[in-house]
């Protein structure tokens, strides 16, 4: 499976988000949100790797997606919500 590069990009996403000023949730929210999107993602790959495997474009594309908003840390907040709901 190919959850590392996804776990990385996702860290390294939160990581460039956290250099915000004023973020709509602070960088301990975004830390404690991140956690438990990779907890989650664990536990889906470990029980249903087929839909971890349908969610990862979609990873991808909102880590991509937090990195080009140059450090807005509330959207990728919203960004970790979102993937979040996915796999519940």
């Amino acid at each position: 499976m190919r959850i590392a590069p996804l776990l990385a990009a996702l860290s390294a996403a939160a990581f460039l988000v956290a250099c915000d000023d004023k973020p709509a949730c602070t960088e301990a929210e975004a830390e404690k949100k991140l956690t438990e999107l990779m907890t989650r993602m664990q536990e889906v790959g470990a029980t249903s790797p087929e839909k971890l495997a349908a969610l990862a474009p979609k990873a991808q594309d909102l880590a991509a997606k937090a990195q080009a908003n140059g450090g807005d840390i509330g959207e990728a907040c919203k960004a970790i919500d979102a993937m979040i709901a996915e796999l519940k």
